[in-house]
């Protein structure tokens, strides 16, 4: 079942995210086009820098656009009228949120990779290339040197830190979504407070963590920095088990449609 609700949501998802997909690639390459075929003249000059603004704005709005569907997807489906077609289904709370975890934070990752795809396509010359890709294998050696481990593995943590930050991202709202849905005033004022109450609880744990590990770095050197990496996916996923919880026990049973 979760299979299916996974492919149900992926379904949902691309009807609206594939578009802005093909959108943002095609202006990207429009953009870039039009500065590589042109010669601009010193009364045109601006138009090279007209077109990278533009591009860097749609940048934004597209990763914030991407991110924020997503988390109106989640609402849309769990406490508006849509909800009582969603718990119509012979499914459980935690993999209804299972579902529409796993493909956020795929779509997440997607607009991500687009975004950075995008962003080379601007900024790289094919004279360029080997040298910028050269320059970015320097600094990624550089970083698994200082961090004492190999390449593959500074890029798998770099992978799982990503996927569990995206994960913590969505959790936190649906989470604060759950909490404001409880309400029996405004549910989107209580969600905005949720998730400040939230944001404020994760301070108080995360602040005191992070100068320890910083008096621990500045003794030990880098063996340290490897040691707060690890604390650091811990406590996300310790975080990340608490809001699944607190979802599903909502969903279940302080679920308020009215």
């Amino acid at each position: 079942m979760l299979k299916k609700l996974m492919k149900y949501e992926f379904k949902s998802t691309l009807r609206y995210l594939l578009p802005l997909y093909t959108t943002f690639l095609i202006i990207t390459c429009i953009s870039k086009i039009l500065l590589c075929l042109t010669s601009y003249e010193a009364r045109l000059s601006f138009i090279p820098v007209l077109l990278n603004m533009i591009f860097y704005i749609l940048f934004i709005g597209f990763i914030v656009s991407t991110f924020f569907s997503q988390i109106i997807r989640y609402y849309g489906s769990m406490v508006t009228d849509e909800a009582y077609i969603t718990f119509s289904l012979p499914v459980d709370v935690k993999r209804l949120t299972g579902a529409k975890l796993i493909t956020a934070v795929v779509n997440n990752c997607i607009s991500i990779f687009l975004g950075i795809l995008g962003m080379v396509i601007m900024s790289f010359t094919l004279d360029e290339a080997q040298n910028k890709i050269r320059a970015m294998k320097v600094q990624i050696q550089y970083m698994a040197d200082s961090l004492n481990i190999n390449i593959v593995l500074l890029v798998c943590i770099v992978v799982v830190m990503m996927v569990i930050t995206f994960a913590t991202y969505n959790l936190f709202i649906y989470t604060a979504i759950a909490i404001g849905q409880s309400f029996q005033g405004n549910k989107l004022v209580g969600t905005f407070f949720a998730g400040m109450v939230m944001y404020m609880s994760m301070m108080i744990v995360l602040i005191p963590v992070f100068l320890i590990i910083n008096g621990l770095y500045s003794k030990r050197g880098t063996g340290s920095v490897t040691s707060f990496i690890m604390v650091c996916i811990g406590l996300l996923i310790g975080f990340n088990i608490l809001f699944f919880k607190i979802i599903d026990y909502l969903f279940t049973n302080k679920l308020n449609l009215d």
